[in-house]
């Protein structure tokens, strides 16, 4: 018989999935959809603003790593498919199964505070942002592209992160004060 050992310690609710919780995704995912058409770009290629995160932030708060892991695939497909920018590449459905593991990791069932909060965000940036997000333009776009977009996005991304860290924060406050009231369903 083989065991897993649970090297996150989660408990067992996390790798669960019932109709309260699949149903709360998917609404999250229609969130992302609606939020991803409120980006602010300066330019083409320039993107200043954008907080099509906060719904996988909040599912992976509210339902730990491995609903964030789900969240983050179904949700890269369902936003490509409602809102198509340049050819599919799946290398981004696992930048945002690996940024919702992170936030899963560092806030399910933990102290929601500024500085968990900084950490997951600062990591997801550099893990996946300027990471894998990289190796993923210069693959589909070559070397020169590729560098061109994270030094871009490295500017984005350093002045949003504290307006992210607030926004994460504090509505993943709401969002747990909201799942942790009591159900009459």
């Amino acid at each position: 018989m083989l065991k897993i050992n649970n090297p996150f310690k989660l408990p067992k609710e996390a790798y669960k999935f019932n109709t309260r919780k699949i149903v709360v995704m998917g609404l999250m995912i229609a969130v992302a959809i609606i939020l991803s058409s409120f980006d602010i770009w300066i330019t083409p290629s320039f993107k200043l603003f954008s907080i099509i995160y906060l719904p996988s932030a909040i599912v992976s708060i509210i339902y730990g790593p491995i609903a964030g892991l789900a969240f983050g695939f179904v949700s890269d497909f369902a936003t490509y498919i409602a809102r198509p920018s340049g050819p599919y590449f799946m290398g981004y459905a696992i930048s945002a199964m690996v940024a919702n593991f992170i936030y899963g990791v560092f806030l399910y069932k933990r102290p929601l505070t500024l500085a968990r909060v900084a950490i997951s965000r600062a990591l997801v940036v550099f893990i996946v942002t300027l990471g894998l997000n990289a190796i993923w333009m210069i693959m589909m776009y070559g070397q020169t592209a590729g560098q061109f977009y994270t030094q871009t996005r490295l500017i984005r991304n350093l002045i949003q992160f504290p307006l992210d860290v607030f926004l994460i924060t504090y509505i993943g406050k709401i969002a747990l004060r909201i799942e942790n009231r009591p159900h009459n369903l």
